[in-house]
Formats: C-alpha cells, structure tokens, sequence
C-alpha cells in the first residue's frame, strides 16, 4: 500500500493504542496528543461550516498522522464553507502529516489566528477540479489548500499586531486543483497557499 502504514489497535476500549485513532468525521481534537488513520475518510457534509476534523480553540501538542490515507468531501455535497482541517485561534504545536486531503469547499486546511508552531508537511493538498466546480460553489466566496489567518475579513487585511500567527511551515506539499467559478458573489478568491498576518 506504498507509504500507508497502520497505527491501529484492535482494542482501544482499554486504551492499550499508542496514539489515539480518527475512525471516522466529522472528528473533533480536544486535548494533546498523537492521531492517526486508520483508513481513507470521507465528510459527507449536511450543513454550511462543517468541518471534518477540528482542533479545539487552545489545544497544544496535537500531531495528526494521516499514515499515507485520505480526507475528502463528499463529492455530491453543495454545502459551504467546509474546511479538511480546522485549528482554531491559539493553537501551538500543530502537526498535520503523511497523506491527502481533497475536494472541501473552503480550504483544505483552515487556521485562524494567535497560532504557534504549525507544521504541515508531505502533504498533498486537492481543491475541486473544474469539471465539478460549478454545482459545488454555488455559496462559496473562496478556496485554498492552505489558508490561515483571521475568520474577520476586515481584520485580515489591517491586521493588529497581537492576532499575529508565528513559525507556520509548510513543507514539501504537492497542491492543486483549486478551482472557483460562481459568477454570483462579487469578489471571489482562490488560493494554494495564503497566509494572513502571520510571521
């Protein structure tokens, strides 16, 4: 199975696993700690804003290992504003690693601001292809593998000194595939990478 490689216990009830599984989205990281796949993901989103895993506001130490497997979305959704990974605002110590994320509405992977230490690396990162853009994007302002800044836009773009993010890094991704088309909403962005009031 190529670089795919199994983190998996056959009885996590006592708690016996080294690091703790994703089973199954959407997930939700409240506490430190190592996370691994066991097998591909797909978030079949019934909601505007649903993510498929996110970090709890605050958490530190979290390593998500995809272990070679995949994250996607549904590709028959035509919800909004759906994020593969969401870390929210003054989360450090982040690693995100080792697999695929593909075909969610907003980004890819999505943090806000006040972060500390993130690292996102052997990644390959799929927007929406364009023969599948249209029916998806119908509420959609923007699109990107990677995006972290503010949620305010106003704020993203005068951005005061203490929302500031630092040493985000981002290392050997293969991203593309981000792709926009809805002629609707004024003002439409897509991005591979965008990085907001970060150092």
């Amino acid at each position: 199975e190529g670089n795919k490689s199994s983190f998996c216990c056959d009885d996590v009830s006592k708690d016996k696993c080294k690091t703790k599984q994703i089973t199954k989205v959407p997930y939700t990281v409240k506490r430190s700690g190592v996370y691994t796949f066991c097998h591909d993901l797909v978030l079949p989103p019934s909601t505007d804003g649903a993510n498929a895993i996110t970090i709890k506001e605050g958490v530190s130490d979290v390593e998500i290992d995809f272990a070679g497997y995949s994250l996607s979305m549904d590709a028959k959704s035509t919800t909004a504003d759906n994020n593969g990974v969401f870390i929210n605002a003054t989360c450090e110590n982040i690693v995100i690693k080792n697999g695929t994320i593909e075909g969610f509405s907003a980004s890819q992977i999505r943090g806000l601001d006040r972060l500390n230490t993130i690292q996102v690396s052997d990644m390959v990162l799929k927007g929406i292809g364009q023969d599948r853009g249209g029916q998806r994007m119908v509420n959609e302002a923007f699109t990107s593998g990677v995006n972290f800044g503010p949620a305010v836009e106003e704020v993203i773009f005068a951005p005061d000194p203490s929302i500031v993010s630092n040493n985000i890094s981002l290392n050997n991704l293969t991203i593309n595939n981000i792709y926009l088309e809805n002629l609707a909403i004024a003002d439409q962005a897509a991005w591979a990478v965008a990085l907001f009031s970060c150092n």
